[in-house]
């Protein structure tokens, strides 16, 4: 990986990590759709990056997120849980030729169909696990599912217009 596309992957991490920090912390809608555009830091690395330092990368963000949330780890649980099952996802996903080292999982560099698969099971996943641990009951299973799915959906969208603007075709 040159030195450009370091520094490009820095600054992407920096603004998503920072708009979560800084400015998404209380962007609710309708106390059910949150949006957690951090995961794309982790989840949108380019695909020759190994599985093990997209696990770390993903334990350190959700850790960051955690700091300062206040929530005592439950973003890097599910955080470093989705970042695991990209790479099953990944391989799942795998087109015929297979995948060149420079792609990147992004919307632009994969396609609609396939983006929205990827990115949309995985947001669900995260988040799904992240409600799961914050209820922490059984009985508001039906919530969480509901919260889940609203916040993947938000998340979703959210991370497509970033995309836009950070990677500008």
């Amino acid at each position: 990986m040159d030195s450009s596309r370091i520094v490009k992957y820095i600054v992407q991490y920096i603004v998503l990590v920072g708009l979560q920090i800084l400015l998404l912390k209380d962007f609710v809608i309708g106390n059910v759709a949150y949006t957690f555009p951090y995961i794309g830091a982790f989840l949108l690395v380019p695909f020759e990056l190994g599985s093990l330092p997209v696990l770390f990368l993903a334990f350190g963000t959700g850790l960051l997120v955690d700091v300062f949330y206040d929530t005592l780890g439950i973003h890097a649980a599910a955080s470093v849980l989705a970042a695991f099952l990209r790479q099953f996802l990944l391989k799942v996903l795998t087109p015929a030729g297979g995948y060149e080292g420079y792609m990147e999982p992004t919307f632009s560099g994969m396609g609609i169909n396939w983006y929205v698969t990827f990115m949309g099971i995985l947001a669900f996943v995260h988040h799904f696990v992240l409600f799961s641990i914050e209820y922490s009951d059984f009985s508001h299973i039906f919530t969480c599912f509901i919260n889940a799915l609203c916040s993947a959906a938000f998340t979703f969208i959210t991370t497509l217009l970033l995309q836009n603007v950070l990677v500008p075709k």
